[in-house]
């Protein structure tokens, strides 16, 4: 498993999750490296939110910024997704990753 998505509900788009993201990987800005990936969902309107596991095309994976203070796509999120992000951070990402483990 490389990545795992989520619903965004309460996201806007605006991606300054990625920026931060890439940020703290490379130190520049460029969504192209960001472990977080926000997609047009296409079922419905909104967005979909990716979290890259590992390395792959290009993405770096998500390591929740370690040595940060906290997770630079959780404090730089607008605040209507800020508890959803959160919640996924903490919780349903550590499930989802270790559901993949016992496969």
């Amino acid at each position: 498993m490389n990545k795992v998505s989520f619903e965004a509900t309460g996201c806007g788009g605006c991606r300054t999750c990625e920026i931060a993201c890439s940020y703290h990987h490379k130190k520049v800005f460029s969504p192209n490296l960001s472990s977080i990936e926000i997609s047009d969902r296409t079922d419905k309107p909104g967005f979909s939110l990716t979290f890259h596991i590992g390395d792959v095309d290009g993405h770096l994976g998500c390591d929740r910024c370690e040595g940060e203070d906290e997770p630079l796509c959780l404090k730089y999120c607008n605040i209507s997704m800020r508890e959803k992000l959160k919640t996924i951070l903490q919780s349903e990402l550590p499930e989802k990753l270790a559901g993949e483990d016992k496969r």
